[in-house]
């Protein structure tokens, strides 16, 4: 099946289910946010009611959370089950289940890590360019006078690249 005969039998399905089923979408404003529902306000007088804020139950997936106040549409899949579909404006977003608590922001990890590679290096200069002097007599442990530098082998820290660790899928 060629992509065109693919596209055309999808759209015929897609047309099928949709003259089958009762959808439609209605405008409403948020009023509260509970959990993973929300109580919306229908701008075209019709009763508040309570609207899930995903389409699923899952804990995983996508869960926004909506601003009280904030226009919404709302999509419905029958009278009763309804979901919020497109938003206005959101106070946060949990990607699947937010287990790992919030996304890095990783221009300011690459400062700060980027310092810290700073420090580490300046403490390595320090470190590698001073010098004790031992004078001979001083002490009974004493060296004749000599000068001794400290060093390391190690080559210097490099910066961290954000390219390294950042997802350009997604953005914040």
């Amino acid at each position: 099946m060629s992509k065109v005969d693919l596209n055309t039998a999808m759209n015929l399905f897609v047309k099928r289910i949709l003259q089958t089923q009762n959808y439609y979408s209605k405008i409403a404003t948020v009023v509260s946010v509970n959990g993973k529902e929300c109580e919306v306000d229908f701008h075209d007088g019709s009763p508040n009611m309570d609207v899930l804020l995903q389409q699923s139950d899952s804990d995983l997936g996508l869960l926004i959370l909506p601003t009280v106040d904030s226009p919404v549409v709302v999509s419905f899949k029958s009278t009763t089950n309804a979901y919020i579909s497109m938003f206005s404006d959101i106070d946060s977003v949990i990607f699947q289940g937010g287990q790992n608590e919030g996304l890095i922001k990783v221009i300011e990890l690459t400062d700060k890590l980027n310092a810290l590679v700073g420090e580490i290096n300046e403490l390595r200069e320090t470190f590698n360019s001073h010098q004790h002097q031992y004078t001979a007599g001083v002490a009974p442990y004493a060296l004749p006078m000599q000068n001794t530098t400290g060093s390391s082998n190690a080559p210097e820290i490099t910066e961290f690249n954000k390219d390294d660790y950042q997802n350009e899928l997604f953005k914040h």
